[in-house]
């Protein structure tokens, strides 16, 4: 959240996890010990040395992302839906890129950076 909002408060940070407050500030206080985040006098979070440092890498994922993001901005505001870029590395896909959409009521969110199956393990398909 930090990186693609800017700034986070614990109470919104805990809302959007869907857990207590008090859970939303340890976890903020986590990212403030590991440096992912850092605090200022109003309690607003702001992304860390950690992040600004990723912010600003020139690696070859840090590039896609910020090729496609315009794209990805066209594209949402032209169809109304999120959209996300993802890189497959074998079974799974890591989502490094989302824009979301402004409407109301969607189903899921894919977060950036976070890995997915891209199918499904071979213990759950259908058997006839």
């Amino acid at each position: 959240m930090l990186p693609l909002e800017g700034t986070l408060r614990a109470a919104d940070a805990a809302e959007r996890l869907g857990v207590a407050q008090s859970t939303g500030h340890r976890l903020l206080q986590m990212l403030v010990h590991r440096d992912f985040a850092m605090p200022d006098e109003t309690r607003t979070y702001h992304a860390g040395p950690v992040l600004e440092l990723a912010a600003h890498s020139l690696s070859r994922t840090a590039l896609l992302r910020a090729a496609a993001l315009p794209h990805m901005h066209t594209l949402v505001d032209a169809a109304r839906e999120s959209s996300n870029l993802a890189l497959r590395n074998r079974a799974t896909a890591r989502f490094i890129a989302s824009v979301e959409c402004d409407q109301i009521l969607k189903a899921a969110r894919a977060r950036a950076w976070s890995s997915r199956p891209t199918a499904p393990p071979a213990d759950c398909c259908w058997r006839s």
